[in-house]
């Protein structure tokens, strides 16, 4: 936001920011952090800081988790490439990988019965694509050294 007479306002004037604050000043209305003389402690570990800002770290998994891309992954909603990772750190992919190993143990426990074979299908295309996802995250890790 602009704090001077750039878009014709009188040199001396400030407008106001978001949250109806002057700059410096302090008070209640719930916001946490990041006021002078306020010390954000938690939100420092959760969020990298560039400069003064403080950026809030946008998850890199398509459904907001780890757990929840690899369940998508497994029925299908998602198709996975090298594409799928490029934003992915390190610890990103090998937290991925824990959750897909951890989904596969889940659904290799479940039994369907023998003469269901539609649900013993659909229990081997899920591992197949899984297993899939397992299959191009470690290519893609070999590859990029990550």
């Amino acid at each position: 936001m602009e704090e001077n007479g750039a878009s014709g306002a009188r040199p001396g004037s400030l407008r106001r920011r978001s949250g109806g604050r002057r700059r410096g000043e302090r008070g209640g209305g719930g916001e946490q952090g990041g006021g002078p003389g306020e010390d954000p402690g938690s939100q420092r570990d959760s969020f990298p800081i560039f400069g003064k800002a403080i950026i809030p770290r946008v998850s890199v998994f398509i459904g907001g988790s780890a757990m929840s891309m690899a369940k998508d992954i497994a029925e299908g909603y998602i198709i996975v490439s090298e594409h799928t990772f490029k934003k992915f750190q390190p610890p990103d992919l090998q937290s991925f990988l824990a959750e897909v190993d951890k989904l596969m143990r889940e659904i290799r426990g479940v039994m369907p019965p023998p003469e269901d074979m539609d649900a013993l299908q659909r229990k081997n295309r899920k591992l197949q694509r899984l297993n899939q996802a397992q299959t191009i995250v470690n290519a893609f890790r070999t590859k990029f050294r990550r």
